[in-house]
This record gives C-alpha cells, sequence and structure tokens, in this order.
C-alpha cells in the first residue's frame, strides 16, 4: 500500500500490527515510513530514532534516517546515516542516490562521484542514474562526460527536461 501511496490503508494495516506488536522493529520501521510519506517529518524522526535505539545497524532504518536528514537538509547527518546504511547494504540504491545529492548539495564533487561509480562500472547506468551522474561529472568540471550522460538521459526519456536543459547547458560550456 505504501508503494501504491495508498498511505490511509497502509496506516489502517499499521494500526492492526501495532495493537500485536508495538515494539517489534518491523512496526516501528513502518511507523517511521508511513510517517516520512505523510511528510510528517517530526513522526518520522521519532519512529525511526526508536527503530535505531533497537537495531543501530538496521540498513533500512538508517536509509530512513538518512532520508530524513536529507529532507531537512542536515547533509552531515544525512552523510552519516547513508553511507552507515551503504556499509551495511551496499545494493541501497536510495541511498546511494541521496547520498551523491547530499554531496553534490555540498559541494563535495569528489565524494559524490566516488559514491557513484559502483553504479557506473559495467554496462550504461540505468536511467534514473543519467542525470544525477551528468550533475556529478559537471561538477567536477568534466563537461564533456557530463554531456555524454545528459544525453543519454535525454534518449532515455525524450521527455525529461531536466536532462535536455543539462545537456544545453554542458553543450554551451564545451563553447556549442
Amino acid at each position: 500500500h505504501i508503494q501504491d501511496q495508498k498511505l490511509d490503508l497502509a496506516a489502517k494495516q499499521l494500526a492492526e500490527m501495532q495493537k500485536i506488536a508495538a515494539k517489534h522493529p518491523i512496526t516501528v520501521y513502518l511507523t517511521a515510513l508511513i510517517a516520512f510519506s505523510k511528510k510528517d517529518i517530526a513522526a518520522a524522526e521519532s519512529a525511526v530514532e526508536n527503530l535505531l535505539k533497537m537495531q543501530p545497524d538496521n540498513p533500512q532504518g538508517l536509509q530512513l534516517a538518512g532520508a530524513i536528514a536529507y529532507q531537512k537538509k542536515s547533509d552531515i547527518q544525512a552523510q552519516d546515516a547513508l553511507s552507515k546504511a551503504l556499509q551495511k547494504s551496499p545494493g541501497l540504491d536510495y541511498s546511494r542516490r541521496l547520498l551523491v545529492k547530499s554531496y553534490l548539495r555540498t559541494k563535495q564533487s569528489a565524494k559524490a562521484l566516488a559514491t557513484l561509480q559502483p553504479v557506473l562500472q559495467g554496462a550504461t547506468p540505468p536511467p534514473a542514474w543519467l542525470t544525477l551522474a551528468g550533475e556529478v561529472y559537471m561538477q567536477n568540471g568534466d563537461t564533456e562526460r557530463a554531456a555524454e550522460f545528459f544525453s543519454q538521459a535525454a534518449k532515455a526519456n525524450p521527455k525529461d527536461i531536466k536532462a535536455k536543459t543539462a545537456l544545453a547547458l554542458s553543450q554551451m560550456r564545451q563553447g556549442h
């Protein structure tokens, strides 16, 4: 229900879970996740803090704590939580993406590039990563590589205005 954005139905099911196992880590995590989905940052933060008291190394809890901190523009806390989540579970795509965005927002372009590298290894990165990769390379001063990623993003999603604009700006910086 959360994935389908049916938050009222998810909240009803959560209420039933809370009757049976209010202090179970999954119940606490879902409480935080639903609150975050409803943009109730204070409730989400409180619930995720409770979860991390029970399970300090819970990758999903760390990811959610990082997402909350990122939302609040608390980049140091976001980077700390998201880095820990990735250490515990390197495949957490959302954690990696938010961590890259946080590094970009704080002008730590070298860290953003290092965090991005696992996604870029091998074949073409997933479409969701193309524009972000372009932004990382742009901030690192590599306009040629940035233009390549923006071009791939524009081809992958022709309606993506952000990718097209970024491609145009990168080409202008190259003198085109």
